[in-house]
């Protein structure tokens, strides 16, 4: 593989940079780099003294790319001079903050505060302003400071303090401290402070905290291991005085090559978020899965697929597909161990990052010699046991309808749907590797896994539970194994399965990748509307409760009771580009631009346009050169794309738009101009020939060549006229009032009751119960209803199942949250008792929750009944939310309530036909005292 340029930045900005000017500022010394970027003079406060590991910003250019609002990255116009090494990070320093706060807020004057932060909460634009005040601190108190958006970053302070001052300092994504990162300070010279929570520094951080607080008794001994103490004997003032805040950011000088907009803000925004939690888990010749260290910091090949996609649409570039072959090669595990390569699916999705690799890059010796023997040998293992009932895939994703995290134990066994979603993931690795041993001349070897992959195709359409029984995450892996489902099967599933906004979007946005590329392969109108409302659902989500980056872990339903900032049921990663993936799908599928060969040697433009998203533009860097493309939809339907690219390619124009009130209008094909001369349309065998299975069904587009070397305007008009077979009574299916979606529509019912306390069971426990911890040494009180089959109480994760701690709280008549007894489970000691079963124990994962499992016997089903749930609080702080699931497929089945301020106790009652299964997740401890049933 080699580039048509040595760097495509001194290309594209070769105007600009040939200029005296621009060479005095690409040029300025580390030094000058860090005065310029960091604005210490703006303060007026001394240089730091703490070494950094990384030398500060140097050889850049801050304007020399577009200044783009909507993404989060504060670097997102910079560009580095082409002799950089970059494989070196670098560091910035931040004072910029976003807000603070004070507890108590007296503890500080509010002039003082005011001060202090009013020009740490201005823009860059004012780095000339000069401001000498300090915070002086002479009571006890925590000062919160929101630094605005998550960056690889590390705390420094520069501050004088009292003899009898003890500082601490912690840090988090969220506006909680994070767990186990609250430590001393360590000092460097005289004023300088640094929070070191890790050898590498860097964490995840958006919040900081300091704690500060005085004593009468001078301790001079404290000393953090290797560095002095706060508590110096130098002389200082009788208080705290903070003389600077700041964050010392971490980053890997490369610029974006890649570009997104489009009509909808929101997507726009979605594009740069994903590429920007990239960009903060790039290393020096890698990527790491997780901003936050917790100790699975390191490159992994699953968590590394949309990564890796993420990183070849917004950064491609010499460097990067070097650093992207550098990670295949470590997380290869067709001959070694690699991290994590016991999970089943991640080798395949490794083969597929390969795969994408090869069709970017064009690295044809690579691919044949390397990645193409590699590949069959881990393809060959999954097609030798496909569909074997015992197979141990070990782990599929964290929602609960693929198995709920690890289920490879004895007594946790992963269920039916990651069985067969893992199953159609095999069949797709072998299409897409097949496709691109027919791109690399390996044509026996591509007839081979071609057929493997039609054989078992065949096998998975026979299993009983094909196509009816397989769920959202099953149903969209087919899909993505294109060919296997039929036209009636895919329009079964994009009216069923994949046609439910509750339940559409999976419990992460690694698995929520898969569900996305479905619709994309999919492909009609119908099913792009339902993406780019996913989209909305599924990723915006994040981007309204965070500012950064996706999330490892997320649901809409916490919009329900988390506002910016908060800390997240579970305690997932803040910063996971694993959920990036959408970066790469915008690009590719809505932007439609992709690699018709590998390389780019020849590219294919397919954009998605429509009354409800009418504009989309997409750039991306390719060996060849820079290819864009940039399409509009008009009021009068008529489309205008213009298409900038060094090769030629195909273009498909899509055969009908959406347009108003729901209705398809077709492309007038006799109008089609390319450069004002009528266009010659390909044939769809010949598009295909080119494309192989990326071109839809027959029809589906008008396909036209372009030329390369020169810009093209390509012209047509759909209408005037709509398609008569979808006005009017299919036109809903196609513009809902969610764009794609029908309606929310809850098949369970819930409500909370804070005043019945303990006599609720009275009410709610009218067909029977179970009191947890109440019973004879510490064990259960259970009368439980004939339509209860089973009732278990368990958590899960990596050890498998386990039973949940229980513990009796004690008696008290006179204590209305106590629950009352029967007089065959009384004691001398009261009438009224409390147990629970309880858990509080954040940063243990997919542990980290409690799942209560109720399976309604079918030959005693009651209708309608209520399932209530009892809590009682040990404090005011505690509080979790509830995933209501189906207790068969797992399927949300109820709104997500959060459960809180329940000192005083609480009932939620779901009413459902079915068994149930609820899924608590801790925040700040969880605390179950009793279930009850009654059908009346």
């Amino acid at each position: 593989m080699t580039w048509k340029y040595d760097n495509i930045f001194v290309r594209r900005h070769n105007a600009f940079v040939a200029t005296a000017s621009v060479w005095i500022l690409l040029f300025l010394s580390p030094t000058s780099s860090q005065e310029l970027y960091t604005t210490t003079q703006r303060f007026n406060v001394a240089d730091y003294e703490a070494p950094e590991p990384f030398p500060y910003l140097h050889h850049f250019c801050s304007d020399c790319l577009p200044q783009i609002d909507e993404s989060p990255d504060p670097l997102v116009s910079y560009t580095w001079n082409a002799h950089v090494n970059t494989s070196q990070l670098q560091v910035y320093r931040t004072h910029q903050l976003s807000s603070y706060k004070v507890i108590p807020s007296h503890a500080i004057s509010e002039e003082n505060l005011q001060n202090f932060f009013a020009v740490r909460k201005q823009s860059s634009s004012t780095q000339n302003r000069t401001v000498s005040t300090s915070l002086k601190v002479y009571q006890n108190c925590t000062i919160i400071l929101d630094w605005g958006l998550e960056r690889a970053a590390w705390f420094e302070l520069q501050m004088k303090t009292a003899p009898n001052a003890n500082v601490l300092a912690s840090l988090s994504e969220f506006n909680e401290p994070y767990p186990d990162k609250t430590r001393e300070l360590t000092k460097y010279g005289d004023i300088t402070y640094r929070l070191e929570t890790n050898d590498e520094l860097y964490e995840g951080v958006r919040f900081t905290f300091l704690y500060i607080s005085f004593s009468h008794n001078i301790d001079r001994s404290n000393k953090p291991n290797g560095a002095d103490s706060i508590n110096s004997a130098t002389p200082f003032p009788p208080c705290v005085e903070i003389l600077d805040v700041s964050l010392v950011a971490k980053i890997k000088p490369i610029a974006y090559t890649g570009s997104f907009r489009s009509s909808n803000v929101e997507l726009t925004k979605t594009w740069y978020t994903g590429a920007y939690g990239v960009r903060l888990n790039m290393e020096a010749e890698g990527f790491n899965s997780v901003l936050m260290e917790r100790g699975d910091r390191v490159a992994i090949q699953g968590d590394g697929h949309p990564t890796i996609d993420t990183a070849l649409v917004a950064f491609a570039s010499e460097n990067v597909f070097n650093m992207v072959k550098n990670v295949l090669q470590q997380t290869d595990s067709s001959h070694k161990h690699v991290v994590d390569d016991s999970i089943m699916a991640y080798p395949l999705y490794w083969c597929i990052s390969a795969i994408d690799y090869y069709w970017v890059s064009g690295d044809h010796d690579f691919f044949v010699e390397q990645l193409t023997p590699d590949i069959q040998v881990l393809v060959d293992r999954r097609i030798d046991d496909f569909l074997k009932p015992d197979l141990d895939i070990t782990w599929f994703g964290w929602d609960d309808r693929v198995g709920n995290g690890w289920c490879y134990h004895d007594n946790d066994k992963c269920n039916r749907e990651a069985h067969l979603a893992f199953a159609a993931l095999v069949i797709r690795v072998c299409n897409d590797f097949s496709r691109a041993l027919w791109a690399s001349g390996q044509i026996d070897l591509a007839k081979q896994y071609y057929g493997q992959s039609a054989t078992m195709s065949q096998k998975l359409r026979q299993v009983p539970e094909y196509p009816t029984g397989f769920g959202v995450h099953a149903a969209a892996n087919v899909l993505n194994a294109v060919g296997t489902a039929t036209a009636n099967e895919t329009e079964y599933w994009m009216t069923t399965t994949l046609n439910d906004p509750i339940t559409i979007c999976s419990f992460s946005q690694f698995n929520q990748y898969w569900i996305l590329q479905a619709f994309g392969n999919v492909g009609d109108v119908n099913a792009m509307e339902h993406a780019l409302e996913s989209i909305q659902l599924c990723w915006g989500t994040m981007m309204k409760l965070g500012k950064g980056c996706f999330w490892e872990l997320s649901s809409p339903e916490w919009l329900r009771f988390l506002n910016d900032g908060d800390a997240a049921p579970h305690m997932p990663s803040y910063c996971h580009p694993w959920a990036s993936g959408v970066t790469t799908w915008l690009s590719h599928v809505l932007g439609g631009l992709t690699p018709a060969t590998p390389g780019y040697t020849k590219f294919a433009a397919l954009p998605y346009v429509s009354s409800t998203h009418p504009s989309v533009s997409t750039r991306v860097e390719t060996p060849e050169g820079t290819i864009l493309v940039n399409v509009t939809l008009r009021d009068d339907l008529s489309i205008e794309m213009h298409v900038d690219s060094p090769v030629s390619g195909i273009v498909g124009l899509r055969s009908e738009v959406l347009g108003f009130h729901g209705a398809l209008y077709p492309l007038a094909t006799n109008l089609a101009l390319v450069n004002g001369v009528q266009a010659k349309p390909i044939s769809y065998q010949k598009a295909r020939q080119v494309l192989q299975d990326k071109v839809g069904s027959e029809g589906a587009f008008f396909f036209l060549w372009v030329p390369g070397g020169a810009s093209s305007v390509i012209e047509a008009k759909y209408g005037p006229f709509p398609r008569s077979n979808v006005l009017p009574e299919q036109a809903s299916r196609y513009l809902s009032a969610t764009n794609g979606f029908p309606e929310l529509k809850y098949p369970a019912t819930i409500d909370l009751d804070r005043s019945s306390q303990g006599n609720g069971l009275n009410t709610y426990g009218k067909d029977g119960y179970i009191l947890f911890g109440c019973g004879e040494g510490g064990g259960d009180i259970e009368q439980l209803p004939q339509y209860v089959a089973n009732l278990t109480a368990i958590r899960h994760g990596f050890p498998g199942y386990i039973n949940v701690r229980r513990e009796f709280v004690g008696y008290s008549d006179t204590n209305p949250v106590y629950l009352p007894l029967s007089r065959h489970h009384a004691s001398s000691l009261g009438q009224r008792g409390l147990g629970r079963i309880n858990l509080e124990d954040k940063g243990a994962g997919d542990l980290n929750c409690i799942l209560l499992d109720v399976t309604i016997s079918n030959d005693l089903k009651p209708g309608q009944f209520m399932l209530s749930v009892y809590f009682g609080a040990e404090s005011k702080f505690n509080r979790h939310a509830i995933r209501i699931m189906d207790g068969d497929t797992f399927n949300l089945i109820a709104p997500t309530p959060l459960i809180d301020d329940y000192v005083d106790g609480v009932w939620l009652t779901v009413r459902y036909n079915k068994s149930i299964r609820l899924k608590f997740l801790d925040m700040k401890g969880i605390l179950i005292s009793a279930v009850a049933f009654s059908s009346r």
